[in-house]
């Protein structure tokens, strides 16, 4: 016996994509964040150069500063030398 049915014989679906959407969240719960470069922040070629010397001169002085530090734990001033500083200093 035939029934009559009044649904479609084939229904449209949609297809699973084969691979997954950029802006779906990841299987293993770690939020997708964009690659961070000076191109992705939208910076401009005078705004690399500004940053890029700037932590070129911060750099620098770091360098500096933990050098002085380190020679000055290595080779401490004796106390004739301490004495001569505070003697030249008014």
């Amino acid at each position: 016996m035939a029934s009559l049915s009044t649904t479609a014989r084939w229904q449209v679906q949609a297809k699973p994509s084969a691979k997954p959407s950029s802006k779906a969240a990841p299987t293993d719960g770690n939020p997708d964040y964009p690659t961070f470069s000076m191109d992705g922040l939208g910076a401009s070629r005078s705004v690399k150069i500004v940053v890029y010397t700037a932590a070129g001169i911060i750099g620098t002085l770091e360098t500096y500063a933990w050098g002085m530090w380190g020679w000055y734990k290595l080779y401490p001033p004796s106390e004739e030398e301490r004495r001569d500083v505070s003697a030249a200093v008014p």
